[in-house]
Order: structure tokens, then sequence, then C-alpha cells
């Protein structure tokens, strides 16, 4: 797995394998793409700026009882994961929908542990974005609400937490 993300604008749409980021994104589009760049970097303090101070990042399906998250909690998070997979972290985008104001993604995201275990898994990301009026006509997010595939991710975290547990 190559330490570099890949262009986004490469990655081909699993209905029409012709790339599905638009050779002119609309602001909003460009907002995330942005973000989805920062994330893939760790690069904290720039995914920060894409975002509105009242930004909220919620997990469903809601049955997984995972509350809410404010920004500056949801960064935190992010930052601790991200000691888990140094500059491997990179979600390819297979389709994109977007309306103004919203816009949601369908992608599948992929990491390496550092103790070697591959991560791979599927998303649903739906974000809401504000017009960009009051900040000099660029698009934030104000709300991201993410799908996963849960079984996975919680198998993914007791193979990970289990090792974790035998190196110390």
């Amino acid at each position: 797995m190559s330490d570099q993300p890949p262009s986004l604008a490469t990655t081909p749409s699993v209905w029409d394998e012709q790339p599905v980021i638009p050779p002119d994104p609309s602001p909003q589009l460009r907002t995330v793409l942005s973000f989805i760049q920062g994330l893939q970097e760790s690069n904290f303090p720039l995914v920060k700026t894409m975002m509105t101070e009242d930004f909220t990042m919620s997990i469903l399906p809601q049955s997984l009882g995972i509350p809410i998250r404010p920004r500056d909690e949801w960064l935190e998070t992010c930052e601790r994961a991200s000691l888990l997979w140094p500059k491997s972290f990179r979600l390819d985008i297979l389709d994109i929908n977007e309306s103004p104001g919203k816009l949601w993604l369908h992608g599948i995201a992929t990491a390496r542990a550092k103790m070697g275990k591959a991560y791979e898994n599927e998303y649903m990301i739906m974000f809401r974005l504000t017009d960009g009026k009051e900040t000099d006509g660029e698009s934030k997010i104000s709300e991201m609400k993410e799908f996963m595939d849960s079984l996975y991710t919680s198998n993914f975290a007791a193979e990970v937490g289990k090792s974790l547990s035998q190196i110390k």
C-alpha cells in the first residue's frame, strides 16, 4: 500500500468506469474534497478550516448508540485514530450526489494499522454545507453523517485491541 493517497480525480465510478470527480467541481464539492484530502494527510488544522464552529458528526445507524460528536471532540478522535495508521488512510470515492447544501458520497476507506492489519470498510457519508455567503463564497461543512459496515468495524477493533494487548 502506498504512503501517498491517490488523486481523487482518478478514482473511477463503479457505474461507468469514468472519474466521479467532475473537472470543474462545485464550491461545496471542492470543500468536501479538501476535507477528505486533509483527513488522508492527517492535516487536522486544514480539516478544521473546512468545518463550521457548530459542526456535528454522527455515526449511523442510531441503533449503534454512538453519541453525536461536536467538531473539536471529533477532531481529537480523528487525531488519535491517525496514530494507528500513520499516513496510510485513504478514501476512494465511488459515487457522489449533490444538491444545494447537501452532498453524499459512497466510498471505500482503506488503511494499514501500525501492527500491519489491513483496514477496508465501505461508507456512505452525508454532508450538510453552508452556502458560503458568510465565508467569502467558500462552503463549510456543518454536519456529517456516516454509515459504515459496523460489523466489520467491530471485528477490526477487537483484532487491533487484541494485538495491542499482546504488545504491552
